[in-house]
Order: structure tokens, then C-alpha cells, then sequence
């Protein structure tokens, strides 16, 4: 081949190298996402806001899921403020789907000094066709706490898994699931802090109603042993990453104990790590209300 071939082909081959790269994903572009969504509640109110920053399947918990348009698209504009910030936001490797989380506080009217409500939310955001973002899912927990944390928020981009052990989003999926209902037959066989012991990331969040959100397994593991009874739960939806490296699932949980059944919804992030192995990276659980029985 002579030198000139072996120029033009070089530089064809790297012209197409630098078509199909992809720029590193940036977790900033969910800081300024939720940010936007928050600026967008306080200027045009809450129910545009939703609907404005939404996918159009995305689901929101009241306390059980709900599609945002279903239930914004129906529902008056009302004049109350509800505020937020994020504090941490994390994002998949592929740089298509990531999450926030952080304080927020409800007043039934912009004016009031103190809040009616607060605590934390969590916000799944994914990117669309157009480049844009929407959330697709958004949840959270009431607490006593004020917001007192910083606003300058705490970034992560998750690390590739190993090439070897890279899957197609399908089939990573699938894996995923698979270690949902391991993390369940765990839960029942071994009971609930084992299990979760087994299966939470190192630094893992855990989002419960009444109190402020716990980090670490250790701490997440001694509030569990306070848990009493046996918990089963079966998936409703589940999501991953383009690289299978970040998904979520949501569904319904049944607490079965002596004094009889409670059921809750739950909602979880989980990581694929380096290793391919999946573990949970926040967990998630609100109670539904009892069902009335039929006289």
C-alpha cells in the first residue's frame, strides 16, 4: 500500500471514529434539569410544571403510581408553592438516563414564612429523541426535617462496566429483574437485613416516610432489625441504561406479620458495577392505605 493510501485511509478511519464517539456524560445536565423544574413550579405553578417537564409516560406516587398526565391533566391549578433543590445527581455511563435527589418544602401559599410540608424527593430523568431530558418517574418521602443541606450538589458518573461483561440494554434488563427476585427470595428465606446486607451498594440510600434519609449498609441494616414479619414484592416496570450500567424498578411490596397485611409501593435504583454484578443503590417505600372491606 503506498504512503498516500495508507494516509487517506487513517484519516477516514479517524473521521469515523470521531463521528460515533459520544462526549462523556455530564451529571450537570440533571442538575440543570431539576433546577429548571423548580424554577418552572414557583413561576407557572406546580401542574404546568409537571406536565411541561414530564415523558409522556412518566409516573409520579400518591403514594401508588400514577401517570403524570392522568393526574395533572385533570386536576385546577392551585395557588400553593411547593420548592426543591437537588443535592446529588447521578448518571449512567452512556449518558441517558441518571437521577436527583434532595430537600424540598410545600406552602399552601408562596407568602407564608414556614412550610406545611417537607422532606426529600427522588427524580429519574432520561434523554429523549431530541437530546432533550424529561423525568420519567418522581417520588418521595415526608420527614420533619427543614431543608438545611448544601446547594451546591454532590456529582457522580457511573463507571463503565467491564467490556467483557457489557450486555445489550434488553438482556441487561433482564438481568436486572433477575436480581430483583433474588433480592426478594433472599428477603423471605433469609429475612430482611441479610438480604438487603447482600444486595445494597456500600453507600446506598434508603427513603422511609418520618425520617430523613439513611445512607450506608450498616445504618440501613439497623433500622431494618426492627422490622418485623416477611416482605414479598412483585415489579410493576423496570428501566436500564443504554450500558446497563444504571436501572430502576417500581411495584408493589406485602408486608405479611402476626397482626396481618400491610402493602406499600416501592421504588429502586440499581447499579450494574464493573464487575456486572447488580445491587441496590436506593431503596424507596411508601404505605398504601388500607383496602376498605365490603360489608
Amino acid at each position: 500500500m503506498s504512503g498516500a493510501r495508507k494516509i487517506s485511509l487513517v484519516l477516514i478511519v479517524s473521521t469515523l471514529a470521531g463521528c460515533n464517539s459520544q462526549p462523556p456524560a455530564d451529571p450537570m445536565v440533571l442538575v440543570n434539569s431539576e433546577r429548571a423544574f423548580a424554577a418552572g413550579a414557583a413561576e407557572k405553578g406546580l401542574r404546568d410544571a409537571f406536565l411541561e417537564f414530564s415523558d409522556y409516560d412518566a409516573v409520579m406516587f400518591v403514594p401508588g403510581a400514577v401517570r403524570v398526565k392522568n393526574h395533572y391533566g385533570v386536576s385546577a391549578k392551585r395557588p400553593d408553592l411547593l420548592s426543591w433543590f437537588p443535592v446529588y445527581a447521578e448518571i449512567s455511563s452512556s449518558g441517558d438516563l441518571g437521577w436527583t435527589t434532595g430537600p424540598w418544602e410545600w406552602r399552601e401559599n408562596p407568602s407564608n414564612k414556614d412550610p406545611l410540608g417537607v422532606g426529600h424527593y427522588i427524580t429519574i430523568w432520561k434523554k429523549q429523541a431530541d437530546s432533550t431530558w424529561k423525568f420519567v418517574l418522581d417520588i418521595g418521602i415526608a420527614h420533619r426535617a427543614p431543608m438545611t443541606e448544601s446547594s451546591t450538589p454532590a456529582l457522580r458518573v457511573l463507571d463503565q462496566p467491564n467490556k467483557r461483561e457489557r450486555v445489550e440494554p434488553g438482556r441487561g434488563r433482564e438481568e436486572m429483574l433477575e436480581a430483583e427476585y433474588a433480592f426478594r427470595a433472599a428477603s423471605v428465606a433469609e429475612g430482611l437485613v441479610s438480604a438487603f446486607r447482600s444486595y445494597l451498594t456500600p453507600d446506598a440510600r434508603y427513603y422511609r416516610l418520618g425520617m430523613r434519609p439513611i445512607q450506608g449498609i450498616d445504618s440501613v441494616c439497623e433500622i431494618l432489625t426492627m422490622a418485623v414479619g416477611t416482605c414479598t414484592w412483585e415489579v410493576e416496570h423496570a428501566d436500564v441504561s443504554k450500558n446497563s450500567d444504571l436501572g430502576y424498578t417500581y411495584g408493589l411490596t406485602t408486608l405479611t406479620a402476626s397482626e396481618g397485611t400491610a402493602q406499600f409501593t416501592f421504588m429502586r435504583i440499581w447499579h450494574r458495577n464493573i464487575e456486572g454484578i447488580w445491587k441496590v443503590a436506593l431503596d424507596i417505600q411508601l404505605p398504601l392505605p388500607p383496602e376498605e372491606k365490603t360489608p
